[in-house]
């Protein structure tokens, strides 16, 4: 479908192509595109938008259908111009049941004026009794439990923070499944937790095979953290990435690290948080310092090239032979062309493991020298993690040289902006007007904007991200960052203790919500959430996508005067600090409008 003679919000004329029920194109002189058959409107006068979600619908089916049911439903949605909606599980009998779902969204199907999703309740008739699980089927028959370890808890609170919870009809507080209570070694039912806990590590054993832990950020939490009990701060900003990570990624993950708070609640010898799945695999880790993190980081990735190539070196020479069995050219093949990729490598390698183990059994010569290389079959998932200070400042210089080499490394900045492993000095990350050290009165200069510049190289993947402001778009940086056949850079926003994190009298806060530090930060434009994908640029695609929304720019003072890093200032320095919040605020208004103005190019070959 070609839609003519339509304007834009600029109010410059523009043509629409809709293919397949998709906005496929959108420019001028589209009809090369759509074909001499396509159907042709004019949409002069109207307005042409995406179709619109529904995320909170009442269709009353089963039980009260004389309130609304499926097709008078589905014709008003269509009507409006909705062509997906959520409906909601209070119905006669409440929604809870897998069956009772798929029976309205077929209904709903066969009516096809918009496609349907029917949510449950997680209790039936709302009475708080645990269920099946519903979804995904592979989980059918099982429950679910949140356990935690009383006697590792921090207190922090964050886990209770973010916990979904109902309102009760009768009181209206948030139930939730978490509640932050204090904590009584001897009390009985701290001891039955501490039990539950014991009994949770011997016997229940990972779900992750059964869904696809890199869907959702749902999904993804069913995956073991290969990354656990780290020493950090009590609501730590920067672990819940490095955890993140080791969940997605952790089996086959290679960390090179930055000596700073990353390296201490990393490595606190003689323990570690860092862990083996039953399989008996984990991240490797070591550390570094500050200045050459990233050109560590990229020996152990050329380390690795270096042994893929040996092992293709080997393997052609074993498929040359005119005794090798053809199980084993085929399989190695299958490696030879998968090997890059992570999926593909770890199915070739299993396959090509144990005829590589009967060929040195025969007395095969290259498979005898394969034998000590097989760890590298599978592709490693090389990380490389700094703070701030590192990344910005120290260490920009190797971080620079990495990224400008092209070789598939990612490298993970945790940005506090401040030095906060060693006292809470200013470094190039910290904006201005907050204080530090060395910057008593509050930095008199913006910070720099590293992402940005790393864009510049063009062939750098590139990304701001903050896990408690989207955890979505967090979840697909992270996932297109590690896919991506080049060097990436993922920023992601921490708070951290030398923030000073209090609220104020309007909101208070904590380091116990520090996830909700990170929207709030988001929300008034303090930190903003985009990508670079030069992979779009090769399709004639923009490839900067800008993932916050416009900032509601009223409560950006608010959210200064909520930390210690700003308030002081202005108890200290209260004619400066009002100047000094003012530029730090027109700042962020700029490098927002920046990152509109980049949303907005063209990137066509035209």
């Amino acid at each position: 479908m070609l839609l003519i003679n339509a304007v834009n919000a600029e109010g410059r004329p523009v043509e629409l192509y809709v293919k397949d029920g998709k906005i496929a194109a959108v420019g001028q002189d589209l009809a090369a595109l759509a074909g001499e058959n396509e159907t042709v409107l004019d949409a002069g006068g109207l307005t042409v938008l995406p179709a619109f979600v529904d995320l909170h619908c009442h269709w009353r089916t089963p039980g009260f259908e004389y309130k609304e049911d499926i097709e008078t439903g589905s014709r008003a949605a269509a009507a409006g111009g909705y062509t997906f909606v959520n409906l909601m599980p209070n119905t006669k009998p409440v929604c809870s049941s897998a069956a009772q779902a798929a029976m309205v969204e077929q209904k709903a199907a066969e009516v096809g004026l918009c496609d349907v999703n029917q949510t449950v309740s997680i209790t039936e008739d709302f009475d708080g009794k645990t269920i099946d699980m519903l979804a995904p089927k592979t989980l059918k028959g099982m429950k679910f439990r949140i356990e935690t370890s009383v006697l590792d808890c921090l207190g922090c609170g964050n886990c209770a923070d973010v916990c979904p919870g109902k309102k009760n009809k009768e009181t209206g507080e948030i139930e939730k499944a978490l509640k932050m209570v204090p904590f009584n070694v001897d009390a009985p039912d701290m001891k039955k937790e501490a039990e539950n806990w014991t009994y949770l590590t011997n016997n229940v054993k990972s779900k992750q095979d059964l869904v696809d832990i890199k869907q959702s950020p749902k999904n993804s939490q069913f995956a073991q953290p290969l990354f656990e009990f780290s020493g950090a701060c009590s609501g730590c900003g920067e672990t819940p990435y490095v955890k993140l990570i080791s969940q997605l990624f952790g089996d086959r993950e290679m960390i090179a690290n930055a000596t700073g708070c990353s390296s201490i609640y990393s490595a606190s010898i003689p323990s570690t948080p860092y862990c083996k799945n039953e399989k008996g695999q984990g991240p490797a880790f070591d550390n570094s310092l500050f200045e050459d993190f990233c050109e560590f980081g990229l020996g152990m990735a050329l380390g690795n090239k270096k042994m893929k190539e040996r092992i293709t070196v080997l393997l052609n020479q074993a498929m040359e032979g005119e005794h090798t069995p053809d199980d084993f050219k085929a399989a190695a093949q299958k490696w030879i062309e998968q090997k890059n990729d992570a999926d593909g490598s770890k199915a070739a390698a299993a396959e090509l493991k144990p005829l590589i183990e009967k060929g040195a059994e025969a007395g095969c010569p290259f498979c005898k020298e394969l034998q000590p290389l097989e760890h590298y079959l599978v592709k490693r998932s090389q990380w490389i993690i700094g703070g701030d200070g590192a990344s910005y400042d120290i260490g920009y210089g190797g971080l620079d040289h990495v990224l400008s080499t092209g070789e598939d490394v990612n490298i993970l900045v945790l940005d506090t902006e401040v030095y906060s492993n060693t006292g809470g000095q200013s470094s190039k990350a910290t904006p201005l007007g907050a204080i530090a050290q060395f910057a008593a009165q509050g930095k008199r200069v913006r910070k720099k904007d590293l992402g940005l510049m790393q864009t510049t190289y063009g062939y750098v993947y590139v990304a701001q991200v903050a896990m408690g402001a989207d955890n979505a778009q967090c979840l697909k940086a992270i996932r297109e960052a590690e896919a991506y056949p080049g060097p990436s850079l993922v920023i992601a926003y921490a708070p951290c203790i030398n923030h000073g994190i209090k609220g104020t009298k309007k909101l208070k806060r904590s380091m116990g919500k520090s996830q909700m530090e990170e929207k709030l930060a988001v929300d008034c434009g303090y930190w903003h959430l985009w990508r670079f994908n030069p992979e779009l640029a090769d399709q004639g695609k923009n490839p900067f996508t800008l993932d916050s929304k416009e900032p509601n720019w009223a409560d950006f003072r608010e959210f200064l005067l909520g930390e210690v890093r700003y308030s002081s200032v202005a108890k200290a320095y209260p004619a400066e600090a009002d100047e000094l919040f003012s530029e730090c605020e027109k700042m962020a208004k700029l490098r927002y409008k920046s990152y509109v103005r980049k949303s907005q190019e063209d990137w066509s070959e035209e």
